[in-house]
């Protein structure tokens, strides 16, 4: 234990140089999660569910031992489904809605100072979220994926972004609650398209916490023992004295081919993670725009050095 404790964990990783590689050969995906907006400002999905249980109390839905009972399940997908059946049935799904819309606000001096999104927008790579606001759209305009028939294996581009689990903007398009998650994650256009992601792409997660991963989900029951061709990576924070967690990480997302990175949130907590896509953003683009085999050739000779 001791000798793991020396590892200490960076506050900005340096980019693994298969990723670069990846990002050179137009090979690079990031799936983006809930954290990504949190650091923004937006509401995490615990909170959300947590303000849709006291909607429901504040509405006389439910009374105040219902919302405690309610308050105490693990699980913000259970809660917010049970809360859109209850408000759905009283005739109240505009508020359902409308608490959803709150929570998706951002702070506007944590954009200013914090916007991960822009930085995100700079990097050449496709795009992929199960985040439903809006705060990257900006960066895509008309090439935006959201509706579910339209996420076919052979409209994989560069330059497009894949909001799998629906926009805001079309409500009818949300995947909200355990069914309408069910339902998405059975269909064979999204599994082909899923499928094709995880084989021919180099995926990077960011912003996912293990209660809202389910991606994970399909990899364990739609993947299974296939082995998949592209190695893939996962962003997490740490504080100092926490190698022990990510050597436990290592070994949970190993099996699933997913490779941890991780880095120190000491100092500025999840926010650490701008500081880690600008450093990574800058690195990218300085190499990608260097002829791959040049950059096989420069590690060639630092490494005979």
């Amino acid at each position: 234990m001791s000798e793991l404790l020396t590892d200490e964990i960076p506050e900005e990783p340096d980019v693994p140089k298969e990723i670069l590689e990846k990002a050179n050969e137009e090979k690079l995906c990031f799936f983006l999660g809930a954290g990504v907006s949190k650091l923004i400002g937006c509401n995490g999905w615990t909170e959300v569910a947590a303000n849709l249980a006291k909607k429901c109390f504040m509405k006389e839905h439910i009374n105040y031992k219902q919302l405690e009972s309610i308050l105490r399940i693990n699980d913000p997908k259970k809660i917010i489904t049970i809360c859109h059946n209850i408000l759905c049935k009283m005739d109240s799904a505009n508020d359902f809605f409308e608490e959803v819309k709150e929570s998706l606000k951002p702070d506007p001096d944590l954009i200013k100072d914090y916007n991960i999104y822009k930085e995100l927008s700079e990097i050449p790579a496709i795009f992929i979220t199960t985040n439903i606001d809006t705060h990257f759209d900006f960066a895509f305009k008309e090439s935006i994926v959201y509706k579910e028939d339209d996420f076919n294996p052979q409209n994989i581009f560069r330059g497009k972004l894949y909001k799998i689990h629906g926009t805001i903007e079309d409500e009818k398009s949300i995947i909200f609650t355990v069914s309408q998650y069910l339902n998405r994650y059975r269909k064979e256009n999204f599994i082909n398209f899923l499928w094709t992601i995880f084989n021919t792409r180099t995926i990077i997660f960011l912003g996912y916490g293990l209660e809202e991963f389910e991606i994970l989900d399909f990899l364990v029951t739609k993947i299974g023992e296939e082995k998949m061709e592209q190695k893939h990576w996962i962003l997490l924070p740490y504080y100092s004295g926490e190698e022990y967690l990510k050597t436990y990480d290592e070994e949970y997302f190993g099996s699933l081919g997913i490779s941890v990175i991780g880095f120190r949130k000491d100092g500025y907590g999840y926010r650490q993670l701008y500081k880690v896509i600008k450093k990574w953003k800058n690195e990218i683009n300085e190499l990608s725009s260097i002829p791959l085999e040049d950059v096989k050739d420069m590690e060639e000779a630092v490494d005979n050095l």
